[in-house]
């Protein structure tokens, strides 16, 4: 039996129609039917069969997925690739048998690929390997998801510090996040839609001057003790509603899961509770102008990392990578020099770099070895139209949603949101992360991204 509901949003230009017909059956599955038109006209639409929770959807791996190992006398260098055939559209391993493949062949560049087959599959192999020293970068077919293992399987190795920078990381987009790569794009001028945006990936990757960009990392503190290590955003209400209520339709919608969620969530609008306590940042460092790179194939890593090896061996500090010093632990009081607020919020989000989605300027004034994070933030009581704040969302594409009355940007160099009222998600990086308080940090630690 199938229940359908159709809402009309007038956008002003041209109104909006969105139909969700959803199909319960008995047990823990449900289909739906999502169209959204604009005058009448289907301009986006989709069939999803999911699991009821957004993120148990059932992984359907690629039946021709395998790992292979490609070795050439005198290479022009090495690389560790992992494919996750279950991102985006599940192309990723198609895309690296038939597009990339062929280019890492014929630059005489040898890699090991790995295709995942679960979740933390590269997070579990990036600590265990040995040999890490042995390759010029680490490949990743995937979203935003599997470089957020990779950065923190790397960075919670006892060597840690001989990866960073100096282990670059290159992306091929097959998700529908990719906000780090489109950030880096960005500052190139490079594409970011549809298949040019992927072309200009496949040649960033496989050439043989190709050339990594340094990015600045975030220390994300959660109340049960654990570190974990952010390139992109802390997000929590309506930002993370939409991004992990839409997972049910990923496959059948790709990055536009994004829009599907947004009008919904718009329409049946929400309002949160929290404390929200932040350190302003108030200096603009050098590495806020300054872009550094570096090229992936001039030397070898172990070359690269040879001044840092001798330090390892210890778990990570993070205090001792804090832009600003004496920022306390998540269980100690925040100090009087912090701005603090209590109040019901609509959106919260931060970033430290400019896009969450190849389509997502969110942050069009972030540099990529920023020195500090950047909030947005929407007050409940500032806040009382859901078509403006739907409106607020679709001009993110643009950039132009910051010019907003009601939405506060603020850099800060540290924060701690601490959730009073629950049904949200907190995500870093849009990963759902299990805690009821959550403290982010600017630092200094810095990874590379090839572009």
């Amino acid at each position: 039996m199938y229940s359908c509901m159709k809402r009309t949003i007038d956008l002003k230009v041209k109104p909006l129609h969105l139909y969700v017909c959803e199909k319960y059956n008995p047990g823990p599955v449900s289909c739906c039917v999502v169209f959204i038109s604009y005058s009448g006209i289907a301009t986006m639409g989709g069939i999803c069969c999911a699991p009821c929770h957004p993120r148990k959807n059932p992984r359907v791996a690629d039946a021709g997925a395998r790992d292979e190992i490609h070795t050439v006398e005198s290479p022009t260098g090495r690389f560790l690739i992992f494919a996750n055939p279950n991102s985006g559209e599940g192309k990723s391993v198609a895309v690296f048998r038939k597009r990339l493949k062929p280019e890492l062949v014929k630059n005489n560049i040898a890699y090991e690929l790995i295709v995942t087959t679960h979740a933390q599959h590269a997070f579990s192999v990036i600590r265990a390997r040995n040999d890490l020293h042995e390759f010029n970068a680490i490949l990743i077919l995937s979203g935003d998801g599997l470089v957020f293992e990779v950065i923190n399987g790397l960075v919670l190795r006892p060597d840690h510090d001989r990866f960073f920078p100096h282990l670059p990381l290159g992306i091929v987009p097959s998700g529908s996040g990719n906000g780090l790569l489109a950030s880096v794009y960005h500052t190139k001028s490079y594409p970011l839609k549809g298949n040019e945006f992927l072309k200009q990936a496949l040649r960033s990757v496989s050439q043989v001057d190709a050339t990594a960009h340094i990015v600045s990392l975030t220390h994300v503190e959660t109340d049960n003790g654990e570190n974990t290590v952010s390139f992109l955003s802390i997000g929590w209400a309506l930002m993370a509603d939409i991004d992990i209520e839409s997972e049910r339709w990923r496959r059948p919608l790709g990055s536009a899961r994004f829009t599907a969620g947004a009008v919904i969530r718009c329409i049946n609008l929400r309002k949160y509770r929290a404390k929200l306590s932040y350190l302003p940042s108030t200096e603009t460092s050098e590495s806020s102008v300054n872009q550094r790179t570096f090229p992936v194939f001039e030397r070898e890593l172990t070359e690269r990392t040879s001044k840092c090896a001798s330090s390892s061996g210890d778990t990570i500090n993070f205090s001792d990578y804090h832009v600003k010093p004496g920022v306390p632990k998540l269980a100690e009081p925040v100090p009087d020099n912090w701005v603090t607020i209590e109040d019901d919020f609509v959106l919260f989000y931060a970033v430290s770099i400019s896009h969450i989605s190849a389509d997502g300027l969110f942050m069009p004034s972030a540099r990529l070895n920023d020195d500090r994070l950047y909030l947005t933030y929407i007050l409940a009581k500032e806040m009382n139209s859901s078509v403006k704040l739907l409106s607020f969302l679709t001009k993110i594409e643009e950039g132009t949603h910051l010019d907003s009355p009601f939405c506060k940007k603020v850099p800060v160099s540290a924060f701690r949101l601490e959730p009073i009222d629950t049904g949200s998600y907190i995500t870093v990086d849009g990963e759902v992360i299990k805690t009821s308080k959550i403290q982010a940090t600017a630092t200094s630690l810095r990874t590379a991204v090839i572009a």
